[in-house]
């Protein structure tokens, strides 16, 4: 009898051993599959792909050129490639499309006509006469776009170190651009409660290349970037008002400068 209970407990005992084991198991796969399911890497691809966008505007400038701040905006995308330097510096560069809104803060439009010289030049107009609209009074937007091909080009320092799309990141270098085509010139109107378009594309003067310093600081996916331009925007003395065509009238449009949000996507 003595010899059946012990071997009972012995069953017994066995039994909740294996239970448990197999409980063990079970949560031990459960933990895993959890863990798998709430693990999404980033796409293990080289380098990074920025969008950027904010604010357009110049500093130094004439008053003849001024431009609404809120309107004027621009919308970059970036590829770059790092090439690491140290464990948290590398020097990146990149290629990308940059297009560039500058809205007038008053009723102008923008085209081309001839000096009191003869001179072909880019004049920021009042006169409806340079139009093909009534009066200028009708304008409720006017802009003018231009779209640049950019070679980016900057130091970047991330305090994760290899993982360069995490932690604190710095950046600091300067970008070179192609113009890419002529300019678009846009003006949104209202006449008699109706909305009327008026576009135009010419070359406008438009310097062919431009060039600046950049810099933006962040935390992982997102940062602020900054852009102060060293170039004109336009051909030296080819930008005049309507209301001196003369060589002393020639228009400075100050140094663009390009303030706005980046978006690290990969």
């Amino acid at each position: 009898m003595k010899k059946n209970w012990i071997l009972l407990l012995a069953t017994l005992f066995l039994s909740v051993q294996a239970m448990a084991q197999d409980n063990t198991d079970a949560n031990q796969a459960v933990t895993n599959n959890i863990n798998v399911t709430q693990k999404t890497p980033r796409p293990n691809l080289p380098g990074s792909f920025l969008v950027q966008f904010g604010f357009n505007n110049t500093a130094g400038g004439d008053n003849a050129f001024r431009l609404n701040w809120w309107q004027s905006k621009f919308f970059n995308t970036y590829y770059m490639y790092p090439m690491p330097l140290t464990e948290k510096i590398s020097f990146n560069a990149g290629l990308g499309i940059s297009i560039n809104n500058w809205a007038f803060q008053d009723q102008v439009g923008i085209t081309t006509d001839r000096s009191n010289t003869g001179e072909q030049v880019t004049v920021i107009s009042d006169n409806a006469t340079d139009f093909p609209f009534a009066n200028m009074s009708q304008i409720k937007k006017s802009k003018l776009t231009v779209t640049y091909l950019d070679l980016p080009l900057e130091f970047r320092y991330t305090s994760k170190g290899a993982d360069g799309n995490r932690g604190f990141r710095f950046a600091a270098g300067g970008k070179v651009g192609y113009r890419l085509g002529g300019g678009n010139s846009k003006q949104t109107l209202k006449i008699d409660g109706d909305k009327k378009i008026y576009k135009a594309k010419e070359d406008f003067f438009l310097n062919d290349w431009r060039y600046g310093l950049t810099s933006s600081i962040g935390y992982s996916w997102f940062n602020v970037s900054f852009y102060y331009g060293l170039s004109d925007i336009f051909q030296s003395n080819k930008l005049r008002s309507n209301g001196d065509l003369t060589p002393s009238g020639a228009i400075d449009t100050g140094n663009p400068y390009e303030i706005g949000i980046t978006l690290d996507l990969f």
